[in-house]
């Protein structure tokens, strides 16, 4: 009888990981602290470090920038430094270091995913980890949600473990296409099968959100999804949508004719206002990042919010145009080098590009109506992303490379 071979180091690590990435995502609010993020990212730098040491792929993977990711790398790095000198200019100094802190933890992770996906097979098990991390999330959050159905009067909308509902939608809308095209890419039906239905639970969590920027992030998403995947299925899904139509709950048809005259509305764009007088006469550095500068600013204290509601305005608003620029550059690069990469590449790698894109235009279209980084959470599941984004786009390298020698 043959023994098993036992596991190599690198997978035991890679399994920790997933395991790790699962729990910080399932985990209820109460029970969250942010060191976990803090440590996970010390921890899991380490061990790929002593991996690199020990092996010569490994330590190029961590070494050298590569040259078609370049442009990507370099925008990344720019916007981790420009965050961190604006620290210089903060209004509340101590807790805009706590918010970059962990904000730079979070970034790490899409440094540290992207040297966990050297391969196919590790980039696989992440996106299984991932899959499985949503639907529990996902059970727990219906779970919570059943039992607070009786709960005051009026709309009552999902109760997350993530601190609130938008927040637990941003979740959603960056893991939801990526496992989507996991889904679509199992080789076996029964898998696939079992998968399309632990994905059913997220969708649900979706509509009770009662999001609806989620809403509209997700109907990019469906859009971008098609497209790319297969456009000839546009229509179909078309008249699909006009047969549910007279089906969607009575309180997501309410939410979305109350856009622009309800009070969440107004608001926002009242905030977004004065936001931008204060980025126009701090245009350098912003006032610092964190919910207690933006509240102890004089011109947006009157309003008693966390935060703009908007992820760009945000974004300038705490550290500066600068920062912005490199965050939209950042973005930008992703699209078009995964784009490019679609166009060459196998129908395998085009179903998870697929997912990629359609993850970040979600998130962006989101963040027009949202902050989607106000909770760290929501923070590290789009640098994880983003770091399975470069390690896709490293493996279709790879491919594009393996066909050319042939």
């Amino acid at each position: 009888m043959m023994m098993a071979k036992p596991l190599q180091p690198r997978w035991i690590i890679m399994i920790i990981l997933g395991l790790v990435i699962a729990g910080i995502n399932i985990v209820p609010h109460s029970y969250f602290n942010n060191l976990v993020i803090a440590c996970a990212a010390v921890v899991f730098a380490a061990a790929f470090l002593v991996l690199a040491a020990r092996d010569k792929h490994d330590a190029a993977l961590i070494k050298e920038i590569p040259m078609y990711l370049k442009e990507i790398f370099y925008c990344l790095i720019a916007y981790c430094l420009i965050i961190v000198l604006a620290l210089a200019a903060s209004t509340e100094f101590y807790d805009s270091l706590r918010i970059t802190v962990i904000s730079l933890f979070c970034v790490s992770f899409a440094f540290i995913i992207y040297v966990a996906a050297k391969d196919k097979d590790s980039f696989h098990l992440l996106m299984t980890f991932i899959s499985v991390s949503l639907f529990l999330t996902s059970l727990f959050n219906l779970y919570y949600f059943w039992q607070e159905r009786s709960l005051g009067e009026g709309l009552h909308r999902l109760s997350s473990t993530m601190e609130n509902t938008n927040i637990f939608a941003v979740f959603l809308i960056i893991l939801i296409p990526i496992c989507v095209s996991y889904i679509i890419n199992l080789k076996d039906a029964l898998r696939r099968f079992i998968f399309s239905l632990m994905l059913v639970p997220a969708l649900l969590c979706l509509v009770l959100t009662y999001t609806r920027a989620a809403y509209v992030a997700f109907f990019i998403i469906i859009v971008a999804l098609i497209l790319l995947i297969n456009w000839k299925f546009l229509p179909i899904v078309f008249l699909g949508f006009l047969v549910i139509i007279p089906f969607i709950p009575q309180p997501v048809v309410e939410r979305l004719l109350s856009s622009g005259s309800d009070y969440s509305s107004t608001v926002r764009l009242e905030i977004w206002q004065a936001c931008l007088v204060v980025i126009k006469n701090n245009w350098l550095a912003g006032v610092g990042s964190g919910p207690l500068a933006f509240e102890h600013t004089a011109d947006l204290a009157a309003y008693d919010l966390p935060h703009s509601h908007n992820l760009f305005i945000q974004i300038s608003l705490e550290t500066g145009i600068f920062s912005l620029l490199a965050f939209v550059a950042l973005v930008v690069a992703l699209l078009v080098r995964s784009l490019v990469a679609y166009f060459k590449t196998s129908r395998y790698n085009k179903v998870y590009l697929a997912g990629f894109i359609a993850s970040l235009l979600g998130i962006m279209s989101f963040g027009v109506f949202d902050y989607v980084w106000f909770y760290p959470r929501a923070l590290l599941a789009f640098w994880i992303m983003v770091g399975l984004f470069l390690g896709l786009l490293r493996l279709t390298k790879q491919e594009l490379d393996q066909q050319a020698d042939l």
